[in-house]
């Protein structure tokens, strides 16, 4: 029969590394937005609606300074990780 250090020692040694976050749908879903909010920033150029061409340009900003800033607070929580 097992005891409970034999049990602790087990688990200690079968630790499971965690699965690392695959970003392929969260990096192809900013790229087309980023693209779509370009389209819509040169047309609004083109069409004379510069308030609607400064918003665009402000949409890309925070998407790609949103998707940045979870990436770094990612990073920074493996990192704590580790200390």
């Amino acid at each position: 029969m097992a005891t409970s250090q034999d049990l602790e020692t087990e688990d200690a040694s079968e630790t499971v590394e965690e699965a690392k976050p695959n970003r392929r749908f969260t990096k192809r879903v900013l790229v087309f937005n980023i693209l779509l909010a370009w389209l819509f920033s040169s047309y609004a150029v083109y069409s004379g609606l510069n308030d609607v061409a400064i918003a665009c340009l402000g949409l890309i900003t925070m998407l790609f300074g949103l998707y940045t800033g979870v990436g770094h607070l990612d990073y920074r929580k493996v990192l704590d990780k580790y200390r």
